[in-house]
């Protein structure tokens, strides 16, 4: 297991592989995680962003209370989940959106996914104020 969090300052997580859980999380700062592996991957920040870069997962967990979530070839093999109180949710995942069984919900903001129950992978992105642009390669 490999857990980081900071108080006041972002948390860097960079070509970590870890067997079990990888949690990292910031008070007032920025999340990132790129070029990592782990079975479970989490980031929580309460004024701050989130960034998954090229990294692998059985599960993805993200939570911002102010601050997006930003996705960049992330690749989960059972689900993901990313929550924005403020702030979008975009970026890739590896697959196909048929792969994910999708539930959305944004208050105020666009989503340009279709909600399906196709996929044998979850995927739940939700926002109160901000959209939700996720694309698949």
């Amino acid at each position: 297991n490999l857990s980081t969090k900071s108080s006041s300052g972002s948390v860097k997580v960079a070509n970590a592989t870890v067997k079990n859980n990888l949690e990292t999380g910031a008070s007032s700062g920025s999340v990132r995680l790129t070029e990592s592996s782990a079975k479970d991957i989490s980031g929580k920040t309460s004024s701050g962003s989130i960034h998954f870069e090229n990294t692998t997962a059985d599960t993805a967990y993200a939570e911002c209370t102010s601050g997006g979530i930003r996705l960049e070839g992330l690749d989960v093999a059972k689900s993901a989940e990313f929550k924005s109180n403020s702030g979008s949710v975009g970026g890739s995942l590896k697959g196909k959106e048929s792969d994910f069984s999708i539930i959305t919900s944004t208050t105020s903001g666009s989503c340009n996914l279709k909600g399906s129950r196709e996929g044998d992978k979850k995927l739940d992105v939700s926002t109160t104020s901000g959209s939700i642009h996720i694309k698949f390669e």
